[in-house]
């Protein structure tokens, strides 16, 4: 048998490289855990330290343990960075705050504002203050606007072009924010008008929001017109009165949009000053015409609908109908009873 051949010199070599690399690992984690060691009682010494201070500058044990806690968080955390003196606060307390917290409004979880918070002031300085307000607001109300101070609130009113004044419009606005729209004495919707406006309750600190709140309502008061209802349908005012689903409106509150109008029992009032007549109106005043050209008409047919029929249309149509009923009762009985003659 022949000899065995000997091993190459790579084997060795490749061992002896690995033995190198974990000994060159070992020394390496052995100088961390020493840097660790010595680093240790100086982060040990400095929150020593700081307690000491806490405990010092503390009256209140309960106050003592937070304050620990917060400082030796912030010097045990390296990622915290210290605050600038822009960032420090400057108070600490509501009474230092420009205005107190509790009257700040937000906005609840579910989307809702909360209800406006009750003034605090007696109902003196209440009258005070409202009389403050109508000081500002009088001098930037527009033309034709007037504002009267009432016990729970201020009320502005918009009074008609020509006399004898009347009061077309009137913004009630209470104390407490909240506010009551009404046209010709009739109180309407108020949500479009105060949309995106949030509530600001009457205070000494906060005069001006309330007034400028008040200013932009009545802003959008503004842009709003009167329905004119049917007004341009004068030749048709003979069937107005007897039109079921509207009313006339003779304008006592002296609109300078029509004279004398046939308006819908449901109509809005208030539309864009760019229109003229609300929907509900231009759908009766669909029927009035109908109404109208039926009236005209000596022979009616007999499907023509009550709604466009006068009353002495209604009491003839029901008459035919009587007629033809009772005729075909009899030719009913011939064809039943042959023999009986009517």
């Amino acid at each position: 048998m022949g000899k065995p051949a000997p091993r190459k010199k790579t084997h060795f070599r490749n061992k002896k490289r690995l033995t190198l690399r974990k000994n060159a690992r070992r020394a390496e984690s052995l100088k961390r855990l020493q840097q660790n060691q010595v680093a240790q009682p100086e982060q040990n010494a400095v929150e020593e330290i700081v307690v000491k201070i806490e405990v010092a500058s503390s009256d209140e044990g309960e106050e003592q343990i937070k304050q620990e806690d917060d400082e030796s968080t912030a010097v045990s955390s390296e990622t915290t960075p210290p605050l600038t003196p822009e960032q420090v606060p400057l108070c600490f307390h509501d009474y230092a705050l420009p205005f107190p917290v509790d009257k700040v409004s937000d906005e609840t979880s579910d989307g809702v504002e909360p209800p406006p918070s009750m003034p605090v002031c007696g109902t003196e300085e209440i009258s005070a203050l409202l009389l403050e307000v109508k000081k500002k607001i009088d001098s930037l109300l527009p033309r034709f606007w007037t504002s009267f101070p009432e016990d729970d609130g201020l009320s502005c009113i918009l009074m008609s072009r020509v006399r004898p004044r009347a009061a077309q419009r009137n913004v009630f606005f209470h104390y407490s924010g909240s506010v009551e729209i009404s046209v010709h004495c009739q109180i309407i919707s108020a949500d479009n008008y105060v949309k995106n406006l949030p509530t600001v309750s009457l205070q000494p600190h906060c005069i001006d929001e309330f007034v400028d709140r008040a200013l932009k309502i009545i802003g959008r008061v503004r842009l709003m017109e009167i329905c004119a209802g049917g007004d341009r349908l004068q030749e048709f005012t003979s069937v107005w009165g007897y039109t079921s689903g509207g009313f006339i409106d003779r304008n006592p509150y002296n609109e300078a949009r029509f004279v004398q109008t046939f308006r819908s029992n449901t109509c809005t009032v208030l539309i864009n000053s760019k229109a003229w007549r609300c929907e509900k109106c231009h759908r009766i005043n669909q029927i009035v015409k109908k109404q109208f050209l039926q009236s005209q008409k000596e022979n009616l047919h007999v499907n023509t609908p009550d709604i466009f029929l006068n009353e002495q249309q209604k009491l003839k149509k029901l008459k035919t109908l009587r007629q033809d009923l009772d005729a075909a009762h009899k030719r009913i009985r011939a064809l039943l009873n042959p023999e009986h003659k009517p």
